[in-house]
């Protein structure tokens, strides 16, 4: 694999975590609430484009050898996901539990969380309930399951660069035209609903097979190195212009251009620079591989480290988010270690001992 995605994937983990913490800091006499520097968008995106290029560089051949085998890989993704999902749920609900209201709503909701169903319900309750985060899941396993049974056929066609691209053209035409002519639930389509979410799916796949051809080229490496910095420019700019955007928009487009960019020219440049070198580092590779422990459960670490802290996230809120910080990464590793590592193999083994 591609050494440098994995201080990416912490990289934009941890965008998504400064994203989602929001402090209090006086302004003019006033207590206002803000982000502490990004918005969670552009890491989404990211990740949303990273899987399809992940699965395309990881699958593809296997596919057009007739080797890949559509309920192996959907039963190793659950296992590899779904039972941190299960323990991030089970935290929540023992930490903060009693302060739900336990009414048929919030019991629903609690099973369609299970199920990572939430995604297909248009009701932020719904959705965004319990670990919020984990409607992201249920996004991503709806594409995996459409890469399983679908992605074979396009990836043996004799051109599967045309078909994703006539695929995104027509998403995003749908995408349009569905902004245009309708007005409601724009955050629940647009940022939640799985299928919306196949755009950038096929985009990320699309990449790969650019990829491919492009590393078949001697490309100048001053041209791959200026191409990681233009990437981030791109990026911070996107972010710039956010507010002029509709939000609509800022979910399904504004972060695509950047976001692919950067997928390309860090995988093109892999180790050949001073920044792929790092993202592609021994602790760079290490916390990537705690990225997504660091995602499922950095909401609720926030909230212990606010009530362990007392004021500290209103009155030092960069101290708080330093100490925060250090905190998800230790709680990340030991999930990481005893449960991912540990844990689950030696319940898969025990089931296998059992048939």
């Amino acid at each position: 694999m591609i050494k440098s995605f994995a201080g990416l994937r912490f990289i934009f983990a941890l965008l998504i975590c400064a994203g989602h913490f929001v402090f209090t800091s006086p302004k003019a006499g006033t207590m206002l609430n803000k982000p502490l520097f990004f918005d969670t968008t552009a890491a989404v995106t990211f990740f949303f484009i990273l899987s399809g290029f992940s699965l395309a560089y990881g699958f593809s051949q296997k596919m057009i050898d007739n080797t890949f085998k559509p309920f192996d890989f959907l039963k190793k993704r659950f296992f590899k996901l779904y039972p941190t999902h299960i323990l991030a749920l089970i935290i929540v609900l023992l930490l903060f539990g009693k302060y739900y209201d336990w009414n048929a709503e919030t019991k629903r909701n609690l099973l369609l969380n299970i199920f990572l169903l939430q995604s297909y319900v248009p009701d932020m309750n719904c959705y965004f309930a319990f670990n919020r985060v984990s409607w992201y899941l249920s996004s991503l396993f709806f594409l995996y399951i459409v890469f399983a049974f679908f992605f074979k056929s396009i990836f043996k066609s004799s051109r599967p660069m045309w078909i994703l691209a006539i695929l995104s053209a027509i998403w995003s035409i749908a995408l349009v035209l569905f902004a245009h002519y309708q007005k409601s639930y724009d955050h629940f389509v647009f940022c939640v609903f799985p299928p919306t979410r196949l755009l950038q799916f096929f985009i990320g796949a699309w990449l790969f097979l650019f990829y491919k051809k492009l590393k078949k080229i001697n490309i100048n490496t001053h041209l791959q190195i200026s191409a990681e910095f233009i990437s981030i420019i791109m990026l911070i700019f996107s972010w710039l212009i956010r507010d002029n955007i509709p939000e609509k928009y800022e979910f399904s487009f504004l972060y695509v251009p950047s976001c692919s960019l950067i997928i390309l020219s860090f995988a093109l440049n892999d180790g050949n620079s001073f920044l792929s070198r790092f993202l592609g580092s021994k602790t760079m590779i290490s916390l990537g591989n705690i990225s997504y422990p660091f995602y499922m459960f950095h909401l609720f670490c926030q909230n212990i480290v606010a009530y362990i802290t007392w004021n500290l996230s209103s009155e030092k809120p960069f101290t708080f988010f330093v100490i925060y910080l250090i905190f998800t990464i230790g709680i990340s590793y030991a999930v990481n270690f005893l449960f991912v590592k540990k844990t689950i193999p030696f319940i898969k083994k025990r089931n296998k001992s059992n048939e």
